[in-house]
């Protein structure tokens, strides 16, 4: 089974919850692929890195689905120094 924290991660990423608020910054039917932590779930083919994810929400943000990155509600740093294994979550914007 999962953890209550892996739970927590993959509602703020399918929620677009970047700041962990409970603000959601997607609309349903939004296009997005995921992978996780365990290798049990791969993307589903070549896109825009937007997040790595944890219970928190965003670790890290360099694409947001919907918005202008300027207009998410907290600072977040480039995912360039983060990656998969430091989070539960890791989520793509399809090409």
């Amino acid at each position: 089974g999962s953890t209550v924290a892996q739970r927590q991660a993959t509602l703020k990423m399918i929620t677009a919850d970047y700041c962990g608020t409970g603000h959601s910054y997607t609309a349903d039917g939004t296009p997005m692929d995921w992978e996780n932590q365990g290798g049990t779930v791969v993307p589903g083919g070549p896109g825009d890195l937007e997040a790595h994810w944890n219970a928190n929400g965003a670790l890290c943000l360099d694409q947001p689905r919907l918005v202008d990155p300027a207009e998410v509600d907290c600072s977040l740093p480039s995912c360039d120094d983060f990656s998969l294994d430091d989070g539960e979550w890791t989520s793509w914007l399809p090409l």
